[in-house]
Formats: C-alpha cells, sequence, structure tokens
C-alpha cells in the first residue's frame, strides 16, 4: 500500500508541474477576471502551490499513521 501512496503522491505532482508550464499556464494566464480580490492568474498559482502543500501534508499523516501499525 505504501508503494501506492507513494505512486500517488509522485503522480499528483508531475500533474502540477505539468500545469504550471506551457502550454497549460497560459490558458489561465490573465488578469481579469479578479477572483477573492487578485489576478486569476495568481490565484491559478497559488491554488497549484496550496494543493502540493495539502497533498504533502496528507501524505506525511498517512505515512504516519502507517509506521504505527504492526507489519
Amino acid at each position: 500500500m505504501q508503494r501506492y501512496a507513494t505512486r500517488l503522491v509522485i503522480l499528483s505532482f508531475v500533474v502540477q508541474f505539468l500545469a504550471a508550464m506551457w502550454p497549460v499556464y497560459p490558458v489561465f494566464n490573465r488578469i481579469r477576471p479578479f477572483v477573492f480580490g487578485i489576478p486569476f492568474s495568481f490565484f491559478y498559482a497559488t491554488s497549484l502551490m496550496a494543493l502540493s502543500f495539502v497533498t504533502l501534508l496528507a501524505f506525511h499523516l498517512w505515512w504516519d499513521r502507517s509506521d504505527d501499525e504492526p507489519r
């Protein structure tokens, strides 16, 4: 199960990396509309960073929990 979770996290980061690169990012590279008072492109980049933080946090918590269980 740990191997599956690790691969899932790696896949998530690859998708996030590709979403931040050309040709995906230019689609979202706009000033308008404003989301929560900030330009959309800044919101998009911030959302990607927040998603990576949540992914790492979930993986860390899952990894700690799986280490406590007997094998």
